[in-house]
């Protein structure tokens, strides 16, 4: 028997869509069995955020979720599911009694007597009625729910609920904003007091030397830069004298 038997080629063209319907249906399964696990960690991200200040937490707490997803779709395309395997499946799951896995090893085996052709011209008269609808969809509701609560615990404490380090990121962000006005303003002063021409060397260079230390002092540590602002008041008062 070759390659060109009708009767295999029918199964083998029948049994491609069913596999893909076969694909996706453990996909789905492994999804809803695995979704808790990124939905736990969703939560962690978000306790954390409120421990810690964590800039765009929503989206570093969503990150584990994008992993998940990556997961899936790996799980999706690389896994591995053989025409022969697909047959057994649809057989036990529809009740063939093996008749397409048999149809596919007889093929296998050149398999040529009288009974054995009978089997597969048997097997391909019932290929070609299955449809992909008749295989069906599989998930988990349990741990599914135990998910969709988890992710609604998790928009509540990202987007209801006040975040106690939301004032602290607030106050970081302005400090960031007034230390950016205020190099460009020091920027703009170590040109004016360069291009001075009623300063002597020394008194310029002094000049510059003090200009240079607070941009050093700007962009140290955040823990620093409210102090470093303090000193920018007092040294724009001494440069302006």
């Amino acid at each position: 028997m070759t390659l060109q038997d009708p009767a295999y080629q029918l199964i083998r063209r029948r049994l491609r869509p069913l596999g893909l319907r076969l694909r996706l249906s453990d996909t789905l399964l492994f999804a809803s069995r695995t979704l808790w696990i990124a939905a736990i960690a969703v939560n962690l991200v978000a306790l954390i955020g409120r421990l810690w200040p964590i800039a765009n937490l929503p989206s570093w707490a969503f990150l584990p979720v994008l992993l998940w997803l990556m997961v899936v779709a790996a799980y999706a395309i690389l896994r591995p599911l053989p025409l022969q395997h697909v047959a057994r499946r649809v057989d036990r799951l529809l009740g063939l009694h093996e008749r397409l896995a048999t149809a596919l090893e007889l093929h296998e085996r050149q398999m040529h007597d009288q009974l054995d052709e009978r089997q597969r011209q048997d097997a391909s008269q019932i290929a070609s009625t299955l449809t992909t609808a008749q295989l069906p969809l599989r998930v988990e509701r349990s741990p599914l729910l135990a998910a969709a609560g988890l992710i609604s615990v998790a928009l509540l404490l990202l987007f209801a609920l006040p975040n106690p380090m939301d004032r602290l990121l607030a106050e970081r962000q302005a400090v960031r904003e007034a230390v950016t006005q205020s190099e460009q303003q020091l920027t703009e002063l170590a040109r004016r007091i360069t291009e001075d021409t009623t300063l002597s060397a020394d008194e310029r260079e002094q000049l510059l030397s003090e200009i240079r230390a607070l941009q050093e002092a700007l962009r140290a540590n955040q823990e620093d830069r409210q102090e470093a602002l303090a000193e920018l008041s007092a040294t724009e008062a001494r440069l302006q004298q």
